[in-house]
């Protein structure tokens, strides 16, 4: 008679498998966003191919312009992936087009320097990539593409 133990069992399994699957499929520095919108654009940057990325110890903002760049051109409708770059004080936005200072940035990600070499990568893992290195996070708020430092994210304070 121990049967609704074990099907309690498999459907906890089964959801543990489910919900692990689900948080594998974001880049392990993208958080959750709850934005109507974010399914739409994270398709986009999963289906968005870029042929070649060639960046050499250059700056978050550099990283990410490049980025922007690189997404926009290479989606089939040019779609610009909007960005903005925030402190856990501040909020500086700045998409490329305007070349605004990203002075709000924490010093640590001032200061790294990202690399990245790689052929036909999507925007989604170019974009986890640049921000793994420079220890940042990412997530969809609205229409804009918020990366912030990983303190924030994580809910503490640096």
């Amino acid at each position: 008679m121990g049967h609704p133990v074990k099907q309690g069992l498999i459907i906890a399994c089964i959801a543990a498998a489910v919900v692990s699957t689900c948080a594998a499929y974001q880049g392990r520095n993208e958080l959750p966003s709850s934005s109507p919108r974010a399914a739409a654009i994270q398709k986009s940057l999963d289906q968005t191919v870029i042929p070649k990325v060639d960046l050499e110890n250059v700056s978050l903002e550099s990283a990410l312009k490049t980025w922007h760049e690189a997404s926009r051109d290479n989606h089939p409708q040019h779609f610009d992936f909007r960005y903005a770059i925030s402190h856990p004080t501040t909020f500086s936005s700045v998409p490329a087009r305007q070349g605004a200072s990203a002075a709000s940035v924490a010093s640590a990600s001032n200061t790294a320097k990202i690399s990245v070499r790689r052929k036909n990568i999507t925007s989604a893992r170019l974009l986890d990539e640049i921000c793994q290195q420079a220890n940042v996070s990412w997530v969809i708020m609205g229409r804009v593409i918020v990366v912030q430092p990983r303190a924030t994210a994580s809910g503490t304070q640096p």
